[in-house]
């Protein structure tokens, strides 16, 4: 209903080292759509990019949560966290956020050329995506806030921060790339950040470099 959209088709959902009691089942969902093709704003260096606030981790990470806490454990998930300001089961509890509503707003004074939704590879993978084979993102890790669960979960497994950036979201839902505006540097709202530019590809070939570390 957020999103506007009619669901015509399903899936079946994969939840690994969760098993489900007799009589119970897991529903899930999905949409699928087109659009006729248009010129658009290609991807092109210069251009900003901009980071969509998330809430949580989103839609993934929970195996590897799974494999740090003992979530079957009901004194684990409502112990409560200072840093969090709640329980860690209602931190990993927290929704997904969905932001098509807001684009949609934003269209009249922004020139949005990709979305990129981070879920499974996280940053590291799911950017690539949309850039031309010679562009490459340069991201600033000072410009946004990351949740404080990344940083509970980082510490309790003891993850390279390689793997955090290729299996969460690390406290943005989705990154966008926009033409460059003032109107973006004065007015971007509460829940988008301008983290970087989009760059020349350099000759090691990666396409997402981070610079500075998190607050």
């Amino acid at each position: 209903m957020k999103c506007g959209c009619n669901l015509i088709g399903g899936e079946t959902a994969e939840h690994p080292g969760i098993g489900l009691p007799p009589g119970y089942f897991d529903l899930a969902a999905f949409c699928i759509g087109f659009e006729e093709h248009t010129s658009g704003y290609p991807v092109s260096m210069d251009m900003d990019v901009l980071g969509w606030s998330s809430y949580g981790l989103g839609t993934n990470g929970y195996s590897l949560v799974r494999d740090i806490y003992d979530i079957h454990s009901r004194s684990e998930l409502e112990q409560y966290y200072v840093e969090l300001k709640q329980t860690l089961g209602e931190s990993l509890l927290k929704p997904l956020a969905i932001y098509i509503r807001n684009v949609k707003d934003l269209e009249w004074c922004i020139e949005f050329s990709a979305h990129a939704h981070i879920t499974g590879g996280g940053l590291l993978e799911n950017i690539p995506r949309i850039l031309p084979d010679d562009c490459a993102v340069e991201i600033d890790l000072r410009t946004w806030e990351r949740p404080p669960i990344f940083k509970l979960i980082q510490e309790k497994g003891n993850l390279a921060d390689e793997e955090m950036f290729r299996v969460f979201n690390q406290g943005l839902q989705m990154v966008s790339i926009v033409s460059v505006s003032k109107y973006i540097r004065d007015n971007m709202p509460g829940y988008i950040q301008r983290i970087g530019r989009v760059i020349r590809r350099p000759s090691s070939g990666a396409q997402v470099i981070f610079k500075g570390s998190f607050q």
